[in-house]
Order: C-alpha cells, then sequence, then structure tokens
C-alpha cells in the first residue's frame, strides 16, 4: 500500500522544460522527504516531458496532463488529484530552499492555520546557476514608504480594509482591490504575520480546509487568484499568514502565469 504522503507540491508548467532542473533537483534536496511531486503539465513540444521521467527515479512524481485552459485550471487539476494533507503551490520557475517542505510542515503544527504562504526571492540564470539580483532580496517585502507618503490620501480612500483584515500584510480593501499593508511589512521581516497568502510561486494550504474549493472556470488570467484562495480560507475561520522564513527562489525571463499570455489575453 502506498503511503499518502504529508505533502503534495503542486507545480503547474507549460514551456519550462529548461527551468524544471533547477526546481525537481531542488526538491531532491529537500530536508524532509514526505512529500509527493504533482506535475500539472500542458504539453507544448519543448524538453518537460524528457526532464520529468528523468527525474521520476528521485521523486515521487505523479504527472496530469492539462488538455486545454490556463492557470487555474491547472490549480484545479491540482487540487483534484493531490493526496497530501499539506498542498504546496509552486510556480514553474520557482526554485525552492532545501527547508522549505519542513517549514510548511512545521507551519501548520499550530492549531487553526488553514494557508501560509512564503517569501519569493529574485533571480537570474548566469552560467547555469541562480543568480540573486543586486539589491533585490526579495519580491514581496520591497517596502516603498515614499510612495505610501506621497499618496497617503489616496492610498486611504481606496484601500481599507474588509472588516477584520486590519492587519493584514495582503488584504481586500472595502473598493474591491486587493491591497498591500506597508506597515504590517515591516514587521513580516522578522515574524510571521497575517495575509491572505502572497504569492503564487511560494504558498501552502491545508487540504481539509480547502476541501470542496475551485477557482471559477472562466477565469482565464487567474489575476491575485492567490488572494482570492485566502480570502476562501480566511472566511471559513482559519488563520491564513506569511511567514519570511520559508524561501523560494522565482527566476525573473520576461515571462508570466506559465501561460502564453497574448493568447490568453484574445480569449478573455
Amino acid at each position: 500500500i502506498m503511503k499518502t504522503p504529508t505533502v503534495s507540491v503542486i507545480i503547474p508548467t507549460y514551456r519550462r522544460g529548461h527551468l524544471l532542473t533547477f526546481i525537481l533537483e531542488a526538491l531532491t534536496n529537500q530536508t524532509s522527504k514526505d512529500f509527493e511531486v504533482l506535475m500539472i503539465v500542458k504539453p507544448s513540444g519543448d524538453t518537460t516531458e524528457e526532464v520529468i521521467k528523468e527525474y521520476s527515479e528521485k521523486l515521487a512524481i505523479k504527472v496530469v496532463k492539462q488538455n486545454q485552459g490556463y492557470v487555474v485550471d491547472a490549480l484545479n487539476l491540482g487540487l483534484m488529484h493531490a493526496r497530501g494533507k499539506i498542498l504546496v503551490f509552486l510556480d514553474d520557475d520557482a526554485v525552492p530552499l532545501p527547508d522549505l517542505i519542513s517549514a510548511y510542515i512545521m507551519a501548520y503544527r499550530t492549531a487553526g492555520v488553514g494557508g501560509v504562504a512564503g517569501d519569493v526571492i529574485p533571480v537570474t540564470i548566469k552560467d547555469n546557476k541562480l543568480c540573486q539580483i543586486k539589491g533585490a532580496s526579495s519580491e514581496i517585502l520591497e517596502v516603498n514608504k515614499k510612495y505610501y507618503s506621497e499618496n497617503a490620501f489616496i492610498w486611504k480612500l481606496c484601500n481599507r480594509p474588509i472588516n477584520g483584515l486590519d492587519d493584514y500584510l495582503f488584504y481586500l480593501s472595502k473598493a474591491g482591490f486587493v491591497s498591500f499593508h506597508f506597515q504590517v511589512a515591516n514587521r513580516a521581516l522578522s515574524q510571521p504575520v497575517n495575509s491572505l497568502l502572497a504569492k503564487g510561486a511560494n504558498m501552502s494550504i491545508l487540504a481539509d480546509a480547502a476541501k470542496g474549493f475551485r477557482f471559477p472556470d472562466s477565469w482565464i488570467l487567474g489575476l491575485t487568484f492567490e488572494q482570492y484562495l485566502g480570502w476562501y480560507l480566511w472566511k471559513k475561520g482559519y488563520n491564513v499568514l506569511f511567514n519570511s522564513e520559508i524561501k523560494a527562489y522565482h527566476v525573473h525571463h520576461g515571462q508570466s502565469l506559465s501561460r502564453n499570455i497574448k493568447e490568453a489575453k484574445k480569449e478573455a
């Protein structure tokens, strides 16, 4: 009988065979081995399938073929097929640090936690190695205090949080925007804070907390899907957090959401 893993790592991928080696190699080096890898593959004719086959000897990998749709359709397939108690989402250009899986497992030992997001560190590839971008330590916690002070009135007018989300890093405003709390960001540098998750490149949810959840099928580009999912968990009464100690690198290469954006916009 195959043991049910504690963690399912869900990776939607499309045309990223050249980056998957970095991600899957990093997963083989995780300090915790109690996880499966769920690859949601939209065929593109590149080297994706070959790279996955190579690492199938080192990792517990399951491949789910995505025949149509875009990123939220891939995420729905991941939610449908994952077996773990904790579902970790990584982009196909996000490379986890060695303790990412164990850190997520630890985070859910606190009762009431339904979702946790980690930090994302921007990198480029040079000479087949990941190189951190100079002066950029986080894609999430780059606190622009000057912008906040110069536009304080407009910011307060359009970004007043929904009741109960006053102290959240990422939150929903009464005006209907996904907003970012600059003052909470300062605390987030050194301690976990409340947040409607953060970036899909590095985040997780408790499987039981999201049981029955599905992203709307008509949502083609999936913009701010992270906060939509975080809001769902929050409404169910779960604590949803951001923890800057749980880190993944994010490769910068000029593309977005693992999908052909021009094609998606045309369909939208």
